[in-house]
């Protein structure tokens, strides 16, 4: 591989600084109508979207993994390993529904 061009580092600098200059200019302006600024909106209501469809998404990684998992069962240890990924995967569940149900 190597070590880092410059290239890699205009990449690095345009994924990474970029969005912050945006950010960073837009925090910089004040609000025109302070009283419309309720609720979900613009990108916010992308990350709220993302938010509800994520136990969908873990669902759904479930029913890809089980062919993968029952190879992993033959294994030695592999038992322990399934059945670690599984418990992560539905505590991760189980805190993904939680937030969106105390919302």
């Amino acid at each position: 591989m190597g070590a880092f061009s410059i290239w890699h580092w205009a990449i690095v600098l345009l994924l990474i600084g970029v969005p912050v200059f945006f950010a960073v200019r837009s925090a910089a302006k004040p609000s025109q109508n302070p009283e419309a600024l309720v609720g979900f909106g613009g990108w916010l209501m992308l990350l709220a979207i993302g938010q509800a469809l994520s136990p969908l998404r873990t669902l759904a990684e479930f029913a890809n993994s089980a062919d993968g998992y029952r190879q992993l069962m033959t294994l030695p240890n592999g038992s322990l390993a399934v059945y670690g990924e599984v418990a992560l995967n539905l505590a991760f569940l189980a805190i993904n529904t939680t937030g969106i149900a105390s919302h």
